[in-house]
C-alpha cells in the first residue's frame, strides 16, 4: 500500500487495525514532573525553599499581615511619636483634608472715613458743611488779563506801544557804523590783499656776485675779453701731460703695439733624444 492511501482516515476501527507507519519509535524524550512543566498539559506543582534574607534589614518597609518576605513586616517602618509634623489648626490649612475657618478682623478705617459712608438722608443732613471749605479758603482767580477758567470769556487787552517818539531812522543806522579811526586801512605798498587792488610791480637790486656776473653770455666779442680767465693755467691740475707710452687713457689717443723680450730659459727646449734611455736600460 503506498504510504500516502495509508495517511487517509477512514474510521477509527480501521484505524486501530491499520499498522503504524510514520512513529518515531522508541526514541521518546521524557520530561521531569518535578519543578516547572514545559507541557501546557502538565500542572506545575507549588514550591518550598528556605529564605535567604539578611534578617538585621527585617521590617524596613511596610506591607499587608500576611507576607512570606521578613523586609516586609508591617508596623517596622512606623515612625514614632514625636516625628509627626503638626499643622497650625488656625489661618489656612494646607492639608485638603482639613477645612480652614473664615478669618474675621477688625475694621480699620478711621473715622473720618467712616463719615462719608452714606447711611440714610437724616444722617447727610447732619454731616451737612463739615467738609466744605471755610470762607479764606478760596483761590480766587484775577479778572484782569487771560482767564483760566473756560467758562469765562477773557476780555481783549489795550496797551501802549513802546516806541520812541523822537528817535531818527537815520541817526540810528548811523550809530551802527564805525567811526573814522575805526577803519582798518591796509597798506598800499607790497602785496595786496584786497582783490580790488592792484599789487604793484616789484623792482630790487641785484643780488649776484661778480665772479656769477662773468659767466653771463653777452655778446662774442666780450667772450673775448675774458678769453682764459677761467683756464688751469700751465700748472694746473687739467695740465698734467700724459705719456705717450703704454697704453692711452685718453679715447681719443691710439695705443701703439708694444715689442718684448723673450722670457724662457735659454736651453728650455726639449731634446727628443735625451729623454730615450740608455744602452743598458733595455730590459731584453
Amino acid at each position: 500500500v503506498p504510504c500516502h492511501c495509508v495517511q487517509i482516515f477512514i474510521s477509527k476501527e480501521h484505524s486501530k487495525s491499520s499498522p503504524v507507519i510514520g512513529n518515531p519509535g522508541p526514541v521518546y524524550d521524557p520530561k521531569s514532573s518535578l519543578g516547572t512543566q514545559v507541557s501546557s498539559f502538565n500542572t506545575t506543582l507549588p514550591t518550598w525553599r528556605f529564605g535567604s534574607v539578611n534578617r538585621s534589614r527585617l521590617g524596613i518597609r511596610m506591607t499587608g499581615i500576611h507576607t512570606t518576605d521578613p523586609e516586609l513586616i508591617p508596623g517596622m517602618n512606623v515612625p514614632g511619636p514625636g516625628s509627626y509634623q503638626q499643622y497650625n489648626g488656625f489661618g489656612r490649612q494646607p492639608d485638603s483634608g482639613v477645612a480652614s475657618n473664615p478669618i474675621f478682623s477688625f475694621d480699620k478705617s478711621t473715622r473720618d472715613q467712616a463719615g462719608k459712608v452714606y447711611q440714610s438722608k437724616e444722617t447727610a443732613d447732619s454731616f451737612a458743611g463739615r467738609n466744605v471749605p471755610g470762607a479764606g479758603t478760596y483761590d480766587t482767580y484775577s479778572m484782569n488779563g487771560k482767564q483760566a477758567d473756560a467758562a469765562k470769556p477773557s476780555a481783549p487787552n489795550a496797551a501802549f506801544t513802546k516806541a520812541n517818539r523822537f528817535k531818527d531812522p537815520h541817526t540810528e543806522r548811523a550809530k551802527l557804523l564805525p567811526a573814522p579811526g575805526d577803519y582798518v586801512m591796509p597798506s598800499g605798498q607790497g602785496r595786496q590783499v584786497l582783490s580790488r587792488t592792484q599789487s604793484n610791480p616789484k623792482y630790487g637790486f641785484g643780488t649776484t656776485e661778480r665772479d656769477q656776473r662773468d659767466k653771463m653770455f653777452i655778446s662774442k666779442e666780450h667772450e673775448k675779453a675774458v678769453l682764459g680767465r677761467e683756464g688751469p693755467g700751465p700748472c694746473g691740475p687739467a695740465s698734467t701731460a700724459k705719456s705717450g707710452l703704454g697704453k692711452q687713457v685718453d679715447s681719443m689717443a691710439s695705443t701703439l703695439p708694444s715689442y718684448g723680450f723673450g722670457k724662457q730659459g735659454r736651453f728650455g727646449a726639449k731634446n727628443t733624444n735625451s729623454e730615450g734611455p740608455g744602452p743598458g736600460a733595455y730590459n731584453a
